[in-house]
């Protein structure tokens, strides 16, 4: 299998979170994108419009596929249908990176539509370790495994994130997809340090990077993808590219979508961070 970030280009890219109401205008304009993230269950059945689609965007562009029904930190049994059908969708595309999320999201086989998160504990790091390699086994690939954003404390005693997120990746060889709206959404909520987890995190084992926005909920931060890259987000992910300047960066909006123009701001300004942090590496 290959190396987290063995697909990167060499100076990094910014791309986007395709979303169905953009898809016409992108596939007709074709603006310049590094990456273009398909949710993947929204593409899996074996035919009909959103198949075709994913291949018209992946005749244009680099395509990740990124899951939400992998569910490594569940208690279910992995669905082997579910990633049968995911494997065959990548391998079809050829997907650069395939990923989920570090939580779960069924309960005795039925989807919670929801991403809940797991607690960082010893016995919790060997549970979805064994559960990871199972995944990459049928997938024959790396998963990329997503730092979820947290509300609430689960239990007293956790591992730290930065330690859970690299004993699992050097337990199975997993890699990293690190959202930097969800570091900053946890600071928030846990009073963690987004700051520490950036400088201690592995970052050879990023794959790629998410960013987003989210909405303030009193003393809150709601993870809605819903609103632009607040300021804060932004300078963390600078600092993030200070460590590593080639990592690529994917904009995630799923509420209250703007035109794509806007979106395309936005990636065209993560695309200037990467630039900028690549030429102070240089």
């Amino acid at each position: 299998m290959a190396a987290p970030g063995a697909n990167a280009t060499a100076t990094g890219a910014a791309g986007l979170a395709v979303r169905a109401c953009h898809t016409p205008e992108l596939l007709r304009r074709r603006p310049p994108l590094g990456l273009a993230e398909l949710l993947a269950d929204n593409h899996m059945a074996d035919g009909g419009p959103a198949r075709w689609l994913a291949r018209d965007i992946a005749s244009c562009y680099p395509v990740a596929l990124h899951a939400v029904g992998t569910s490594v930190g569940g208690p279910d049994p992995i669905d082997r249908n579910y990633l049968s059908k995911l494997r065959a969708l990548a391998d079809e595309l050829g997907a650069r990176w395939v990923s989920d999320h570090l939580s779960f999201s069924t309960w005795h086989g039925r989807p919670l539509h929801d991403l809940l998160p797991i607690p960082y504990t010893e016995e919790a790091l060997r549970y979805v370790a064994a559960r990871v390699h199972h995944c990459q086994e049928l997938l024959q690939r790396t998963m990329l495994l997503e730092n979820p954003s947290r509300y609430l404390p689960i239990v007293a005693g956790e591992l730290d994130e930065a330690t859970f997120l690299a004993e699992l990746a050097r337990a199975t060889g997993c890699g990293l997809l690190f959202d930097v709206n969800n570091a900053y959404v946890n600071q928030v909520n846990l009073g963690t340090s987004a700051d520490r987890l950036i400088d201690t995190l592995p970052a050879a084992d990023i794959g790629y990077v998410h960013i987003a926005g989210h909405e303030v909920r009193g003393d809150h931060l709601l993870d809605t993808h819903g609103a632009a890259v607040a300021e804060p987000v932004w300078n963390l992910l600078a600092r993030l590219l200070a460590r590593r300047a080639d990592l690529t960066v994917v904009l995630e909006r799923d509420r209250n979508q703007v035109p794509l123009t806007e979106s395309l701001a936005e990636v065209s300004r993560a695309a200037r961070m990467i630039r900028e942090a690549g030429n102070r590496a240089a």
